[in-house]
């Protein structure tokens, strides 16, 4: 790639990587590690008709320059960086790749979406980057990508290649415009996406709680915490459901009421599709938190609080339960219990409202995009970079300790530039090692499931530190509820997969802050629950309308 330019890299997570490998990565991989021969062969061309090795290194070595976002929950251990770490030693001795990154986040998604339109807006692009979808689109019209066809067709490893055409060729669909493949999806472990409740059973156990069953029974929870000192500090500083200003951890809640996030494009009463913030089932969950937030039950900073704020928060015992993905007990669960023994939590199914089963929401099996700036010169090494992700987590030299989790408790696997993933992967690993750790044999476990079950059997000997391992992957584990909501169909998922439309493209942005300041206020009671009616008819005549039919038109063509 070409040198001094910038190049972006977000590590999306799936918890068994997370976990025993990586949260947020792949499996078994059957491309083996280049040869010294092979090694020293530059890969820019070919004159061979037989494909070249995937994992053949530079020499020279190329520079590629990137950009990262660095959530606020990496951790590092010392001497180490998002700039220096085990990942970027290995693309460079193994690749000969030099990853630099010219600029970081240091935040959340949001905040790295914002300084990346910047770089979109003045046309400082970098090397290769991850976009969303309508940061993708937004390229794609001003011609500022560089086509992957040819890379992708001759260097991508095969199983890198079956994890990202293991859904018959969706993923790439999405990624491919005019005949041309634009971008690389960033595929996600699929179910991990579906809300969990978790609840600390130590204050439950105290307060003589029962296990919530229902969504009243959290709605009582919520409120128990809130406002009989759970702690037992004297003080009045536990809340009942946390949510963010951006409204993550707000999922669980609204699909308890039978309602979907914005990014969930399903069928409405019509039977046409359109997303689910727009519902009048919305208007029910937005109805509850009014109420709780009304009643001192809710932090009242929540509307200026993100992902990681709100996540210390949880870890340092101002909230006793919310809802989150499989992976809340790795984080941010774990640096609570270190901090507190006695901090013990279970998780459940999302309860109803009504009594009619509740569904989670599982959003696209994409996460992001990564792509290359038009006209770099070797745009096949980003291909490289996820074969060898796909390598070291799930491949034939796979080493987990070194790429994915150390003994340490550090998670590396966060650092990984581009990957590929098997969209079953954790739940599936959940299933074998709770038949191992049943039959006392891990003996057919895959080299992460063992890593996982070996770090449980550690936690039972009394190694504290791996408490999440067993919360996760463990019998009555999170994955538990995955595996529940799998066996008994209890996915919602959403029916539109594709690219941004046109309108998305041009108006996604402002119809997101409508909607985020809409909510935030008809919860914080400044705005009357009836402005969600406002809400739904402004977001539609401000493009929502037009947004509802191309993905209609979409729907149709599939």
């Amino acid at each position: 790639m070409q040198r001094k330019r910038k190049i972006f890299a977000l590590s999306a997570v799936t918890v068994l990587s997370l976990a025993a490998t990586a949260c947020g990565s792949n499996n078994p991989v059957e491309s083996p590690t280049p040869s010294a021969s092979s090694a020293s062969t530059s890969t820019s061309s070919s004159t061979s008709t037989s494909k070249p090795d995937p994992l053949a290194k530079y020499d020279p070595p190329i520079e590629v320059t990137s950009a990262r976002l660095v959530d606020s929950n990496f951790k590092f251990r010392e001497g180490d960086s998002i700039d220096n770490n085990p990942w970027t030693k290995g693309y460079e001795k193994e690749l000969g790749i030099k990853l630099k990154n010219i600029w970081t986040v240091t935040g959340t998604q949001p905040q790295y979406d914002q300084k990346l339109n910047l770089s979109i807006a003045s046309g400082d692009l970098p090397d290769t980057f991850q976009v969303n979808a309508v940061q993708l689109k937004q390229l794609v019209e001003a011609n500022q990508l560089e086509d992957l066809t040819k890379s992708y067709a001759d260097y991508i490893s095969p199983l890198a290649k079956q994890y990202y055409e293991a859904d018959g060729g969706t993923a790439l669909k999405s990624a491919t415009f005019g005949g041309k493949l634009l971008a690389i999806p960033q595929l996600r472990s699929l179910p991990d996406g579906a809300p969990i409740l978790f609840v600390r059973m130590d204050w439950l156990k105290k307060l003589n709680l029962p296990e919530p069953k229902t969504m009243d029974d959290v709605f009582k929870i919520a409120e128990a915490f809130a406002t009989k000192d759970p702690d037992g500090n004297g003080k009045n500083d536990t809340y009942g459901l946390p949510i963010t200003k951006d409204f993550d951890y707000f999922e669980g809640i609204a699909n308890a009421f039978h309602a979907y996030t914005q990014k969930m494009w399903i069928k409405d009463s019509t039977g046409k599709l359109a997303p689910g913030h727009i519902q009048p089932e919305m208007k029910n969950a937005l109805a509850r938190m009014q109420q709780m937030y009304k009643s001192g039950q809710m932090d009242p900073e929540f509307g200026v609080k993100d992902f990681g704020k709100v996540s210390q928060d949880i870890a340092a015992g101002k909230f006793g339960i919310f809802f989150s993905g499989p992976a809340a007990p790795i984080v941010p669960l774990q640096s609570g219990k270190d901090k507190d023994p006695n901090m013990d939590w279970k998780s459940f199914p999302i309860p109803s409202i009504d009594g009619k089963p509740a569904n989670g929401q599982l959003l696209s099996n994409i996460s992001n995009y990564v792509v290359v700036k038009k006209g770099v010169k070797n745009p096949e090494a980003l291909i490289k970079l996820i074969n060898f992700t796909t390598e070291k987590i799930d491949g034939k030299t796979a080493d987990l300790k070194t790429y994915s989790k150390g003994d340490d408790g550090i998670e590396i696997f966060k650092y990984r530039y581009a990957f590929a993933a098997d969209v079953y992967k954790n739940v599936n690993a959940y299933r074998h090692i709770k038949e191992a750790l049943e039959k006392n044999d891990p003996s057919k476990l895959k080299p992460d499931e063992k890593l996982s079950y070996d770090r449980i059997l550690l936690f039972r000997g009394g190694d504290s530190k791996w408490w999440n391992m067993e919360r996760v992957f463990g019998p009555t584990g999170s994955f538990g509820i995955t595996d529940y909501y799998d066996n008994n169909k209890l996915f919602m998922k959403t029916e539109f997969y594709g690219a941004a439309t046109p309108t998305m493209a041009e108006k996604q942005s402002s119809l997101d802050k409508l909607q985020q300041e809409t909510f935030t206020k008809i919860i914080m009671g400044t705005s009357s629950i009836d402005e969600f009616n406002t809400f739904v008819d402004n977001w539609k005549k401000l493009g929502g309308e037009a947004i509802i039919k191309e993905v209609n038109d979409w729907k149709m063509k599939q």
